[in-house]
Order: structure tokens, then C-alpha cells, then sequence
């Protein structure tokens, strides 16, 4: 940073001390006339945000925008769009979107995700990983897993899927990519809001919430209630979650918000079935007795200060606690209760400038993560601690990006990540050792974005990925699901080639990409015990992932003519469709498949939308081939198809609507998900099965005023 831009910074700062004390005697201005009323909203948003295409802007439109320059796979999901239907769990939030697996277990909140074949063979119950999952760009993941516990979709305003190493200015972390949820602020909501859904299965969530602008300063609060007894035995499910958030406009220059959250969940795990099991009783569960993953109560609190420096260059400032609790212990027969904590911290600094007389946009960021705390404790049936395990994290990273014009139509993306990642494991009891390791790895990006015309562009790109083990990938645990020894794992590395085109012409919108990866020491699970459902983690011989993750809109039919007014809603028919082809293979042997997830993946919707804001549609989930459960390729998932349909209605003011939906209305019996083991024996009637809820209904009901 130049000398001129540092005074200027510091000039800022000491601004913005003045302006609140100042603050503190003068009255607060008029809130927003109405949740509908944008004007002033959209204005206040783009000044903070047009500096930097990737970091996630708080107008949906702008960050649509800003996913759209991204030379390769990235999609935005509005979140208004998504709440048309139920949003139980975040399944519900990522539907069609290609290149992303997300399927419920059991129906309740945990979901397995997986993107690009990353974490494919990891569960939904325990914590997952092969992805990054942030809130407000501050991470979730934790370097032990994702403990999803912690993430509402309902509170999101959108949300980003940066698939791949498109999620570079994230941190080049993973094979899959980044997941990047957007809360909603006093600008995104009505000063009251209420949602009510039930359904099938003893269903129901609750939401109210409220947001406010005074001036400077705005806030946005939610609290969210969900229960459900479940599909199936032993799968009842409950949580709780509030959610604050509070900015501050100091001045022009300097903008901060607080974050905090609330979590508190309980989850009976019904385990997996063998198939002809799941063919005669899907409802049936794996144990006879209740086990149950608990949440005590997670909290996460977070800040991300602006500092606008001058019009071409801005410093962004976050960090982040959090802690979250796992209780394993009720009817398990190896009880183990997990403390977690850590804080994150993020320094990033953005600048337009040109370079060789062509406009060029570059970023420079420090991301650290460092784990506090991370221990597990092992339980007899007396409730006597018996083992303990304590974990220790560092991740930091340095990483430096430029997007230039080449020329009007051409952009040149460059990076280059450093990260250092270390890893240590303790065992105290029964048995005392000590395991660290410390990786350091580089990731470069180079890419490039062609535009054929305003609205259509190709691009392409070749991008490194490392992604380090959990901490709690190094134990091997014995009978008693007590860590003895330590696996020699290392970190996963991956070289991804892609390309491909987005854009709009006519009735069509579309997204379509290739990629092809080459990986290294690939981080695969397997279940070694079906009764405890503990796994171990080991690398893989070289592997190959490749894909085409495909998205096309078509506008059937429309009403809309040139001379509508600006917002009104035309009478239409649209007709959506994503499909994800997934090949993963270890090289050399491009017959013996990676097992955990569809091979083909197809969903559509067909909707007909009036102009008063009633909709109606039909929608398809597909998978059209078998895939395996094992990796001996022994046993295989069976293809499946299911049908649902909607019919809702959005008043025109926009402040209340409603909505009805079925789900599987052929009560088809197939399998959502499977818990990966190393070598089946053709035998299919292993408990590996996690059926797929069968027909099931779900309405709701939103307010806001």
C-alpha cells in the first residue's frame, strides 16, 4: 500500500472515532418507509461493494453481478426464490444447483454435500468436510469438520456456490469449493416477519424476525423453531437457533457489522438399512434402541469492519469465535462427548487501479483459523470418563489475485495461494502419544473470461487445491470407539482443469462447465464398524475427478412485452433444469468408481406464474444410473426417479403469500444417501442404506409488515 493510501486509512479511522462520538448526541433518522421501498438500499449497498467482484456484496443483484466476472463454475441462489416452497435444512436451500450434491438424512437437518466428488464418501451426522461452508464470509468449517448445527438458510438474504477452485479468494482449501451464506440486515427485511411451516412426519418450523434502519444504523434478529418426529423410528429431531446482527455507518468511508448466533440442536440417528430392508419397511431403523447427537448450545460471534480507503481501494477486517459441543452419548455403546472452539480472522485489501493502461482489479489476503480447543471424551456405561483426546489446529494463508482486462472482451485471472496448515493429536487416556504434522503448500490460479457479447460469456481456468486432514482424522479407534493408534495421512492436493460458458439469449439463461482433476492423496472414509458407525480416514492411490455440472432457464412462454412497467410480474411458464454428470475413478483404472454419490443427477421444474402471483408447477429428481456403495464396487445404489408438485401464492404488495407442496407423490422407495464401506461382498443387505422420505406434504404461511 502506498504511503498515500496509509495516511489515508489512518485518516479514516481517526474520522470515524469522531463521527461516534458525535453520534451518541444527535437523533436518530427515520427508519424506511417500507420493506418494498429499495431506493436509498440499493444506493448504500453498492458504494461498500463495487470495488471487489468475489467477496460477497449485501445487494442480491450486485452479487449476482459479482458471480457472474468469476472465470469459471459459480451460481447465486436468491433466497426469496428458494422460500417459495419449504426450507427445512439446507438440502432444501441448494436444490438445482448443478455441480452440488445435497440430500437430507432422513429428512431432518443434517444433509450430505458434496461438490465436484469432495467429501463424497463423508456422512451428514458427524462432521463433514471436502467443502468450505461460511457465514457472511467468515467460516463455519472448522478445522475438525463443519459443524452444521450453526447454519438457518431462512436467515440468509442469498447465497454463494463458488464450485472448484473458483472460491480462490476464499482460500484455495478444497477440491469442492465454497458455500458461502449471506444473513439478511435491517435493509433485507420488513420490521416484522412471521413463517409457519408443517407438514408430513409431525413437521414444523417456525421464524420470526425483525429488521430496522435509524439512520446509521440498522439490525436484523430471527429466532427459528424446528421440530419433526421423523419418517422413520428413532429419527425425531428438534433445534433451536437465534440469530442479531447490528451495523453501523461511522461515515462514508467506514462501515461495521456484529454477528451473533445461536444453535441448539437434538438428533436421533436411526443408522442405515440393508436394501431388502429398506424395500419392506423404510421407516424401520437400524437400532432398537434411541441414539442421539446433541447440540448443547453453539455460539458464534463475529465482525466485519469496512474500511473505504478512497474510490479505487477498500481493507476489509473480520473475525470470528466460535464454540460448539457434540454430546454422542445417548444410547450409544461408546458414549463420547466433543468440546470445540476456535477463532478465524481475515485481513483483505481490494484496489482498481489500471495496469498497462487496462482497467485491473487486484486482491491481497491474510486468512488464519487457529482450533482453542478440541477434546473428546470417552464414557463407560457408568458414566466414567475412560479416554480422552485433545486436538490442536493452525491453518494461515496469504494469497494475492489480479483480474485484468486485457482487452474489452478479454480477461486475464491470475493467483497464487501460500498455505501453511499444521495439525497435532494427543492422547491422554488410556494411552498416552502424540502426533504433528505441518504442511506447506502453494496454489496457483491462472483463468480466462471471453465475452461474445454482453451477456454471454466462455472461460477457463487451471487452479491448484490443497486441503489438509482434520484433526480427527488421525486416530484409529478400537472396539470401544477408543482412538489407539494413528493413521499416517496426508494432506489432499488437486490440479483442476475447466472451462466453459454462461449467459442469456432469448428464453434461455444457462450455466454449463467441464472440469477434469488430478488428485493427489485423495482423503477418503470408510465405516469400519456399522453398529459404532465410526470411520477411518485414509489417502488414496492417485485419482482422476471429472464432471459436467449443467443448468439451463427456459422461458416457455411469457406475457411480458417491452412496454411493461418496471417490477410488474408477467404471466409466464418456466421451465428449469440441472444436471450433474460425475465420473470418479483412480487413474490408471477408469472402470473401479470412487463410491458416495449419483453418477447421473437430473432435476427439473416446470412452473406456470400469473401475474396476481399465483404460481403452480411439477417438479423431477432423478438418478439415472446405479452407483456404488463399496469401493470394492460390489454393491451398487439402484437408479430412482420421484415427482412433486407446488401451487403457492405471493400477494402483490409482496408482504405475505403462502404456499403447499407434495414430495415424492409416487412413494417411491429408493436410497438418499449410503455409509460408504471398503469392500461389501456383494452382500447388498448391509445396513449402507439411508432411505429417501417417502410421500410426503408440506404447507406454509409468511407475513411481513
Amino acid at each position: 500500500m502506498s504511503e498515500l493510501r496509509f495516511n489515508r486509512l489512518v485518516s479514516i479511522v481517526a474520522a470515524s472515532a469522531s463521527a461516534l462520538l458525535a453520534s451518541t448526541s444527535s437523533t436518530a433518522a427515520e427508519s424506511r418507509p417500507a420493506a418494498t421501498d429499495k431506493d436509498v438500499v440499493e444506493l448504500d449497498r453498492l458504494v461498500v461493494s463495487e470495488t471487489q467482484a468475489t467477496l460477497a456484496p449485501t445487494n442480491v443483484d450486485a452479487a449476482e453481478a459479482a458471480v457472474g466476472n468469476i472465470s469459471g463454475g459459480a451460481s447465486l441462489i436468491r433466497l426469496d426464490e428458494v422460500a417459495q416452497g419449504r426450507v427445512s435444512n439446507t438440502a432444501d436451500a441448494l436444490k438445482f444447483q448443478s455441480g452440488v450434491y445435497a440430500q437430507s438424512s432422513d429428512g431432518g437437518e443434517a444433509t450430505k454435500i458434496s461438490i465436484r466428488g469432495s467429501g463424497l464418501v463423508r456422512g451428514a451426522i458427524n462432521f463433514n468436510g471436502g467443502i468450505q461452508v461460511l457465514l457472511d464470509g467468515q467460516p463455519l468449517s472448522s478445522l475438525s469438520g463443519i459443524p452444521y448445527e450453526s447454519n438457518e438458510p431462512l436467515v440468509a438474504n442469498y447465497i454463494q456456490v463458488l464450485r472448484g477452485a473458483n472460491a480462490f479468494d476464499y482460500g484455495p482449501l478444497s477440491l469442492g469449493g465454497t458455500i458461502n451464506y449471506v444473513t439478511k440486515t435491517g435493509y433485507d427485511e420488513a420490521p416484522f416477519q412471521a413463517r409457519l411451516e408443517a407438514g408430513s412426519f409431525g413437521y414444523f418450523k417456525g421464524q420470526v424476525s425483525s429488521g430496522y434502519v435509524a439512520g446509521p444504523f440498522d439490525y436484523y434478529v430471527s429466532a427459528t423453531r424446528y421440530e419433526q418426529e421423523g419418517y422413520r423410528d428413532n429419527s425425531e429431531a428438534d433445534s433451536t437457533r437465534f440469530i442479531f446482527n447490528a451495523g453501523y455507518r461511522f461515515n462514508d468511508n467506514v462501515t461495521t457489522r456484529f454477528n451473533y448466533r445461536f444453535a441448539k440442536q437434538n438428533q436421533e440417528t436411526p443408522g442405515f438399512l440393508g436394501w431388502n430392508v429398506l424395500q419392506s419397511d423404510p421407516t424401520s431403523s437400524q437400532f432398537a434402541n434411541v441414539r442421539e447427537r446433541k447440540n448443547t448450545g453453539s455460539n458464534t460471534v463475529s465482525n466485519n469492519t469496512v474500511f473505504q480507503i478512497d474510490a479505487d481501494s477498500r481493507l476489509e477486517v473480520g473475525v470470528q469465535y466460535k464454540d460448539y459441543p457434540v454430546d454422542n452419548s445417548l444410547g450409544s455403546p461408546a458414549p463420547i462427548l466433543w468440546s470445540f472452539s476456535d477463532i478465524s480472522a481475515s485481513v483483505r485489501y481490494f484496489q482498481d487501479h489500471e495496469l498497462f493502461g487496462r482497467e485491473n482489479k487486484a486482491t491481497l489476503a491474510l486468512l488464519t483459523m487457529k482450533q482453542l480447543t478440541a477434546e473428546a471424551y470417552g464414557l463407560n456405561g457408568a458414566g466414567v470418563n475412560t479416554y480422552l483426546t485433545d486436538y490442536d489446529a493452525l491453518d494461515v494463508i496469504l494469497l494475492a489475485s489480479n483480474d485484468l482486462a486485457v482487452t474489452d472482451k478479454l480477461w486475464l485471472t491470475t493467483g497464487i495461494a501460500a498455505a501453511s496448515q499444521s495439525r497435532e493429536v494427543d492422547l491422554v487416556r488410556p494411552f498416552t502419544d502424540n502426533l504433528k504434522e505441518d504442511y506447506f503448500n502453494l496454489a496457483p490460479r491462472v483463468g480466462l473470461r471471453y465475452e461474445l457479447n454482453p451477456k454471454v460469456q466462455l472461460y477457463a481456468n487451471v487452479s491448484q487445491s490443497v486441503e489438509a486432514p482434520t484433526t480427527l482424522s488421525y486416530t484409529r479407534n478400537n472396539g470401544a470407539n477408543i482412538p489407539f493408534a494413528f493413521l499416517d495421512v496426508e494432506e489432499q492436493t488437486a490440479t483442476t482443469v475447466e472451462f466453459g460458458t454462461r449467459g442469456e439469449s432469448g428464453r434461455f439463461k444457462w450455466d454449463l462447465s467441464y472440469y477434469h482433476a488430478w488428485v493427489r492423496n485423495e482423503l477418503l472414509s470408510v465405516v469400519i464398524d456399522p453398529v459404532l458407525l465410526t470411520t477411518a480416514t485414509s489417502n488414496a492411490e492417485p485419482t482422476r475427478h471429472q464432471g459436467i455440472e449443467a443448468a439451463l432457464d427456459t422461458e416457455l412462454w411469457t406475457s411480458a412485452t417491452a412496454s411493461d412497467a418496471k417490477g410488474s410480474r408477467p404471466e409466464r411458464v418456466v421451465f428449469r433444469q440441472v444436471f450433474t454428470w460425475s465420473d470418479f475413478y483412480y487413474e490408471g483404472d477408469s472402470s473401479s468408481k470412487l463410491p458416495g454419490i449419483p453418477s447421473n443427477f437430473y432435476q427439473a421444474d416446470l412452473t406456470y406464474e400469473h401475474s396476481s402471483g399465483f404460481y403452480i408447477g411439477a417438479n423431477i429428481e432423478s438418478s439415472f444410473s446405479s452407483y456404488p456403495v463399496d469401493f470394492a464396487n460390489s454393491i451398487y445404489v439402484p437408479s430412482y426417479t420421484i415427482f412433486g408438485a407446488k401451487i403457492g401464492y405471493t400477494s402483490p404488495s409482496r408482504r405475505w403469500d403462502i404456499f403447499f407442496e407434495a414430495r415424492n407423490l409416487a412413494d417411491e422407495r429408493y436410497a438418499a444417501a449410503v455409509s460408504t464401506v471398503f469392500n461389501a461382498g456383494g452382500n447388498k443387505n448391509q445396513p449402507v442404506y439411508s432411505p429417501g422420505v417417502g410421500r410426503n406434504f408440506a404447507g406454509g404461511v409468511n407475513f411481513r409488515f
